[in-house]
């Protein structure tokens, strides 16, 4: 983090990263989808599936797994690092962001569109990476939320019978 803090900041890159981070603030731009996916009938069922996932993944993520382990974030034990966002007060791990992007992405592939998912995969990716680039968050925080997402995604998947 300190060496992306140190070597990769930039004004554009910070209002970029931003951006991207704050697209995905409340899981907003996964709701969008998911319920725009459920206006079609061809594609309502894999909305309805990606909406299941968004709110099974926000129980877990914020509710369970955040306070169970219980991290602090970055900011407050790396005295250097300056975080670029108000500085979140929940727990660390995982990434909640991530997880949201990384299991809504998920939900899309498994309802059967992996071209669109293959888009929002890389778009997941972007947020996970500008969780480090603002600084609040750990790798291991951003990966483990890629991976709680995927899970929570599959295991929604599994449990519509899919």
């Amino acid at each position: 983090m300190l060496w992306i803090q140190n070597n990769l900041r930039t004004p554009a890159l910070t209002r970029l990263f931003q951006t991207i981070t704050h697209s995905v603030d409340r899981g907003l731009i996964w709701i969008f989808i998911a319920v725009g996916m459920t206006a079609f009938a061809a594609t309502r069922r894999g909305g309805v599936a990606c909406l299941i996932t968004l709110v099974a993944d926000s129980f877990f993520v914020n509710l369970v797994l955040k306070g169970a382990v219980g991290r602090i974030r970055p900011f407050h034990v790396v005295e250097e690092l300056s975080p670029l966002v108000r500085p979140p007060k929940d727990f660390s791990f995982p990434s909640g962001h991530t997880a949201a992007s990384f299991a809504a992405s998920a939900a899309v592939r498994f309802a059967g569109y992996p071209n669109a998912a293959l888009f929002l995969f890389a778009f997941a990716a972007l947020v996970g990476f500008s969780r480090l680039y603002l600084g609040v968050h750990y790798l291991t925080d951003v990966l483990g939320g890629a991976v709680v997402g995927v899970m929570i995604a599959y295991g929604v998947h599994i449990a519509l019978g899919g």
